[in-house]
């Protein structure tokens, strides 16, 4: 079964709790225009943050604030 680009954008914030991703992985791993699939998460009920990349402050940064229901995640990861 091949993944989504939405699955494995939910997959890499699953699993990487407390942390913030860079854009430029969101986008790697998101396919082209990564970050909308920040935004379709989160028109699902996804609880993501953003802030500016402290290091790069031209980009952003993404962070699962809470994570979704098992069902919610299950469809993903």
């Amino acid at each position: 079964m091949s993944t989504t680009y939405k699955a494995a954008v939910a997959q890499t914030l699953v699993g990487n709790p407390k942390t913030w991703i860079n854009t430029s992985t969101i986008n790697e791993i998101g396919g082209p225009g990564g970050t909308r699939r920040v935004r379709e998460l989160r028109a699902e009920g996804w609880s993501i943050k953003t802030r500016r990349n402290p290091d790069a402050p031209t980009t952003f940064q993404f962070m699962l604030s809470r994570v979704p229901a098992k069902k919610v995640v299950a469809q993903y990861v």
